[in-house]
């Protein structure tokens, strides 16, 4: 039986376990999943009300504050609950016995409520991590690393995200055969300056590491900070790995290899869940969304030398190929990364565009970066999220090499 909705239309809420802003900064992990909620809100026509705590500031120690329902004093009240909302969509970890219990709570009185990220009971939809991570610490064990630093989570995340990662690499040291230390793992809580005392912390122990495994970039970005002013050079010295492939991942120097989560399309299909639940049809209790390894510099992959076409299929592909057919190529698997995630545009168009910057990017660079520029100026208007070009523009660069003989 349909759902009838108090407002002509369905009302959806949005809770998250944490602040949205540190002071006046969006958080990156929670930004692209805000907008992929709020553009399946927009195309699928419901009214959306979404909770953004204020932080204090970045520094781990101080306590997190949510925007949550509940008058507390470790939050900020946002009324947003059952009285208003046809369904909740809640962004784990929610890093409180409390807010576990007050979504349970509705979930046995029949509110609706879909979850992001592992670590409640209902319906949920997941990133993949143990495919993920393991995945970047196979790569690591074939750049030759056997001493692997981890920076893990949040302690008090050990049934979500966070613990999904730990014990992915947990069983990676098992299955390689890796040193097995624990000075070799602490916790950095998400966070750029956690990630920064974390690497400290295992600087510090004195174990012995050549490679880093970070359970998301911004802890990766701190850790970088951190083996900088330790002398150490990345990745000559030690490699590292993030996770979640946040947007400005590839723009470091040097560029971070991360584990890429749609986070956009978790947010939207969020949306499309909570409608089918709305409407009365099944949903499924626990949705595992793929994501994969984007190979860049900080983990030891040369983009100029045979190193790095060994690590990248695509590359060996290309090599193997008649020169003519590689723009044709590399353009289909920019597409293809693509159509993964975009909401406004249909196959055909996004392989032209794909075609229009590989060709431009062959001609001559300012061709490419005017080209470049009129895309993302056309979709930024569609309302579209800039986050999936970054993938394709990822695929053009890798298959540089292959493209431009002098590169």
């Amino acid at each position: 039986m349909s759902h009838s909705y108090r407002h002509g239309r369905p009302t959806i809420g949005v809770l998250a376990g944490w602040q949205f802003y540190w002071t006046a900064t969006p958080l990156s992990y929670l930004s692209p999943i805000y907008r992929g909620i709020r553009s399946a809100a927009h195309d699928l026509g419901c009214n959306l009300l979404l909770s953004c705590g204020m932080g204090t500031s970045a520094i781990p120690t101080d306590p997190l504050r949510p925007a949550w329902p509940d008058l507390s004093s470790d939050t900020d009240f946002v009324p947003i609950g059952p009285w208003n909302t046809d369904g909740l969509i809640a962004v784990n970890p929610l890093h409180s016995a409390a807010r576990s219990a007050y979504l349970q709570d509705l979930i046995a009185a029949d509110h609706p409520v879909i979850f992001i990220g592992a670590g409640e009971h209902g319906p949920s939809l997941v990133a993949d991590n143990h495919t993920g991570l393991s995945e970047a610490m196979r790569h690591l064990v074939e750049h030759g690393h056997q001493r692997i630093a981890f920076i893990a989570g949040s302690e008090d995340d050990l049934d979500g995200d966070s613990g999904d990662r730990l014990r992915a690499y947990q069983a990676a040291v098992q299955t390689y055969r890796l040193a097995n230390q624990p000075e070799l793992i602490a916790y950095g809580r998400h966070v750029i300056d956690g990630g920064y005392a974390a690497m400290q912390q295992i600087l510090t122990s004195g174990v012995a590491f050549t490679a880093v495994m970070a359970s998301n970039d911004e802890s990766a970005l701190g850790a970088m900070r951190a083996l900088r002013e330790a002398g150490q050079r990345i990745p000559q010295d030690v490699a590292i790995i993030g996770f979640d492939d946040r947007a400005e991942s590839a723009i470091h120097s040097p560029p971070l290899s991360s584990v890429r989560v749609p986070l956009f399309r978790l947010g939207y299909q969020a949306v499309e869940f909570m409608l089918q639940r709305l409407a009365g049809r099944p949903i499924p209790d626990r949705v595992k969304v793929p994501i994969r390894l984007i190979a860049r510099q900080s983990c030891g992959c040369d983009y100029s030398s045979a190193t790095y076409r060994a690590d990248n299929q695509l590359a060996v592909y290309l090599h193997s190929i008649d020169p003519a057919a590689r723009q044709g190529q590399v353009a289909r698997a920019m597409t293809e990364s693509i159509l993964i995630e975009t909401r406004h545009f249909g196959a055909g168009d996004v392989q032209a565009v794909c075609q229009r910057l590989v060709h431009a990017f062959v001609s001559a660079w300012m061709d490419f970066q005017a080209a470049l520029n009129d895309i993302l100026d056309h979709y930024a208007a569609t309302g579209e999220d800039m986050h999936l070009w970054q993938q394709a523009i990822s695929i053009l660069s890798d298959a540089a090499p292959e493209l431009l003989p002098d590169w």
